[in-house]
Protein backbone atom coordinates (compact mmCIF):
# COMPACT_ATOMS: atom_id res chain seq x y z
CA UNK A 1 0.00 0.00 0.00
CA UNK A 2 1.48 3.31 -1.09
CA UNK A 3 -0.70 6.46 0.95
CA UNK A 4 0.50 9.25 0.03
CA UNK A 5 3.88 9.02 -1.54
CA UNK A 6 4.93 10.52 -4.46
CA UNK A 7 7.27 9.20 -6.60
CA UNK A 8 8.00 11.27 -9.70
CA UNK A 9 9.68 8.51 -12.10
CA UNK A 10 7.17 6.21 -11.68
CA UNK A 11 3.95 8.75 -11.67
CA UNK A 12 5.46 9.69 -14.73
CA UNK A 13 6.12 6.04 -16.50
CA UNK A 14 2.50 5.51 -15.69
CA UNK A 15 1.11 8.40 -17.24
CA UNK A 16 3.24 7.52 -20.69
CA UNK A 17 2.22 3.91 -20.12
CA UNK A 18 -1.05 5.23 -19.54
CA UNK A 19 -1.38 7.69 -22.32
CA UNK A 20 0.01 4.56 -24.96
CA UNK A 21 -2.72 2.34 -24.11
CA UNK A 22 -5.65 4.79 -24.12
CA UNK A 23 -4.81 5.73 -27.36
CA UNK A 24 -4.01 2.32 -28.90
CA UNK A 25 -7.48 1.23 -27.14
CA UNK A 26 -9.51 3.93 -28.28
CA UNK A 27 -9.19 2.61 -31.54
CA UNK A 28 -11.16 -0.69 -30.47
CA UNK A 29 -12.80 0.16 -27.50
CA UNK A 30 -16.01 0.14 -29.09
CA UNK A 31 -15.71 -2.50 -31.67
CA UNK A 32 -18.87 -4.68 -31.65
CA UNK A 33 -18.70 -8.11 -30.97
CA UNK A 34 -17.50 -10.97 -31.99
CA UNK A 35 -14.33 -9.38 -33.37
CA UNK A 36 -14.13 -6.64 -30.72
CA UNK A 37 -14.25 -9.13 -28.25
CA UNK A 38 -11.15 -11.27 -29.50
CA UNK A 39 -9.66 -7.94 -30.40
CA UNK A 40 -9.63 -6.10 -26.77
CA UNK A 41 -8.70 -9.06 -25.07
CA UNK A 42 -5.64 -9.75 -27.14
CA UNK A 43 -4.97 -5.73 -27.05
CA UNK A 44 -5.33 -5.72 -23.13
CA UNK A 45 -3.72 -8.91 -22.70
CA UNK A 46 -0.01 -6.69 -24.10
CA UNK A 47 0.07 -4.32 -21.55
CA UNK A 48 -1.57 -6.81 -18.47
CA UNK A 49 0.75 -9.14 -16.18
CA UNK A 50 -1.63 -12.04 -16.83
CA UNK A 51 -4.82 -11.52 -18.97
CA UNK A 52 -6.82 -14.78 -19.72
CA UNK A 53 -10.66 -13.25 -20.44
CA UNK A 54 -12.96 -14.96 -21.87
CA UNK A 55 -15.21 -12.39 -23.51
CA UNK A 56 -14.06 -8.79 -23.05
CA UNK A 57 -17.21 -6.70 -24.24
CA UNK A 58 -17.36 -3.38 -25.41
CA UNK A 59 -17.01 -0.12 -23.72
CA UNK A 60 -14.79 -1.60 -21.23
CA UNK A 61 -12.19 0.72 -18.98
CA UNK A 62 -9.06 -0.71 -17.38
CA UNK A 63 -6.67 1.95 -15.63
CA UNK A 64 -3.56 0.50 -15.32
CA UNK A 65 -4.06 -2.68 -17.21
CA UNK A 66 -0.58 -3.54 -16.16
CA UNK A 67 -1.42 -3.59 -12.43
CA UNK A 68 -4.31 -6.77 -13.69
CA UNK A 69 -4.55 -9.87 -13.85
CA UNK A 70 -7.75 -11.85 -15.39
CA UNK A 71 -7.92 -15.59 -14.98
CA UNK A 72 -8.86 -18.21 -17.62
CA UNK A 73 -12.98 -18.19 -18.91
CA UNK A 74 -13.55 -15.22 -16.85
CA UNK A 75 -16.47 -13.12 -18.21
CA UNK A 76 -15.84 -8.75 -18.71
CA UNK A 77 -19.55 -7.73 -19.51
CA UNK A 78 -20.12 -4.26 -21.19
CA UNK A 79 -18.89 -0.41 -19.49
CA UNK A 80 -17.09 -2.54 -16.72
CA UNK A 81 -14.08 0.43 -15.47
CA UNK A 82 -11.69 -1.35 -13.27
CA UNK A 83 -8.99 1.13 -11.67
CA UNK A 84 -6.26 -1.51 -10.74
CA UNK A 85 -3.87 1.02 -9.59
CA UNK A 86 -3.55 -0.46 -6.02
CA UNK A 87 -3.56 -3.96 -8.14
CA UNK A 88 -6.47 -6.29 -9.06
CA UNK A 89 -6.73 -9.80 -9.39
CA UNK A 90 -9.89 -11.58 -10.92
CA UNK A 91 -9.68 -15.49 -10.84
CA UNK A 92 -10.81 -18.09 -13.34
CA UNK A 93 -14.40 -18.64 -14.26
CA UNK A 94 -15.52 -15.01 -12.74
CA UNK A 95 -18.73 -13.41 -14.29
CA UNK A 96 -18.92 -10.08 -13.68
CA UNK A 97 -22.03 -8.04 -14.86
CA UNK A 98 -22.37 -4.97 -16.62
CA UNK A 99 -21.34 -1.05 -15.24
CA UNK A 100 -19.68 -2.61 -12.37
CA UNK A 101 -16.70 -0.66 -10.91
CA UNK A 102 -13.69 -2.14 -9.47
CA UNK A 103 -11.63 0.91 -7.81
CA UNK A 104 -8.23 -0.32 -6.03
CA UNK A 105 -7.75 3.18 -4.93
CA UNK A 106 -8.94 6.09 -3.11
CA UNK A 107 -7.90 9.91 -2.57
CA UNK A 108 -6.16 11.16 1.26
CA UNK A 109 -8.40 14.08 2.10
CA UNK A 110 -7.80 13.77 5.84
CA UNK A 111 -5.54 17.21 5.82
CA UNK A 112 -8.23 20.01 5.52
CA UNK A 113 -5.38 22.58 4.76
CA UNK A 114 -4.07 20.63 1.69
CA UNK A 115 -6.58 20.60 -1.25
CA UNK A 116 -7.47 16.83 -1.44
CA UNK A 117 -6.04 16.33 -5.55
CA UNK A 118 -2.68 17.23 -3.70
CA UNK A 119 -2.81 14.19 -0.90
CA UNK A 120 -1.98 11.28 -2.98
CA UNK A 121 -3.93 8.40 -3.04
CA UNK A 122 -3.98 5.76 -0.52
CA UNK A 123 -3.79 2.16 -3.02
CA UNK A 124 -5.14 -1.28 -1.82
CA UNK A 125 -5.24 -4.68 -3.94
CA UNK A 126 -8.89 -6.18 -4.64
CA UNK A 127 -8.53 -9.79 -5.18
CA UNK A 128 -11.64 -11.85 -6.72
CA UNK A 129 -11.58 -15.71 -6.14
CA UNK A 130 -12.21 -18.22 -8.76
CA UNK A 131 -16.14 -18.74 -9.63
CA UNK A 132 -17.59 -15.65 -8.28
CA UNK A 133 -20.39 -14.18 -9.74
CA UNK A 134 -20.73 -10.17 -9.66
CA UNK A 135 -24.18 -9.33 -10.61
CA UNK A 136 -24.68 -5.90 -12.75
CA UNK A 137 -23.66 -2.30 -11.14
CA UNK A 138 -21.84 -3.01 -8.54
CA UNK A 139 -18.82 -1.26 -6.49
CA UNK A 140 -15.98 -2.84 -5.14
CA UNK A 141 -13.70 -0.30 -3.52
CA UNK A 142 -9.92 -1.48 -2.13
CA UNK A 143 -8.61 -3.64 0.12
CA UNK A 144 -11.55 -5.89 -0.48
CA UNK A 145 -11.10 -9.58 -1.26
CA UNK A 146 -14.07 -11.57 -2.49
CA UNK A 147 -14.06 -15.39 -1.76
CA UNK A 148 -14.34 -18.52 -4.24
CA UNK A 149 -17.64 -18.89 -5.53
CA UNK A 150 -19.23 -15.66 -3.98
CA UNK A 151 -22.13 -14.18 -5.73
CA UNK A 152 -22.64 -10.49 -5.07
CA UNK A 153 -26.14 -8.78 -6.04
CA UNK A 154 -26.95 -6.43 -8.23
CA UNK A 155 -26.14 -2.70 -6.87
CA UNK A 156 -24.59 -4.42 -4.02
CA UNK A 157 -21.25 -1.94 -2.23
CA UNK A 158 -18.84 -3.95 -1.63
CA UNK A 159 -16.49 -2.37 1.25
CA UNK A 160 -15.35 -5.57 3.28
CA UNK A 161 -14.19 -9.02 2.40
CA UNK A 162 -16.62 -11.29 1.12
CA UNK A 163 -15.73 -15.53 2.49
CA UNK A 164 -16.15 -18.37 -0.04
CA UNK A 165 -19.73 -19.21 -0.84
CA UNK A 166 -21.35 -16.07 0.26
CA UNK A 167 -24.03 -14.37 -1.10
CA UNK A 168 -23.77 -10.94 -0.39
CA UNK A 169 -25.86 -8.07 -1.43
CA UNK A 170 -27.14 -4.37 -0.56
CA UNK A 171 -25.22 -1.07 0.45
CA UNK A 172 -22.99 -1.70 2.06
CA UNK A 173 -22.75 -5.17 0.95
CA UNK A 174 -23.89 -7.53 3.81
CA UNK A 175 -24.12 -12.01 3.90
CA UNK A 176 -27.79 -12.55 3.01
CA UNK A 177 -26.90 -16.00 2.16
CA UNK A 178 -24.58 -18.94 1.37
CA UNK A 179 -24.57 -21.56 -1.65
CA UNK A 180 -25.31 -25.06 -1.38
CA UNK A 181 -28.01 -24.01 1.84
Amino acid sequence: MSVGIYNPVATLLDKALHALFWTLYGFIKYIPPPLGDILRSLFIRMFSHKFNAWHVREGISIWYPWRLAVGKYSTLNDYIWINASGGVEIGEGVQIGARVSIVSDSHIYQNTEVPVFRQGKDNAPIRIGDDVWVGINVTILKGVTIGKGAIIGANALVNKDIPEFAIAAGIPARIIGHRGT
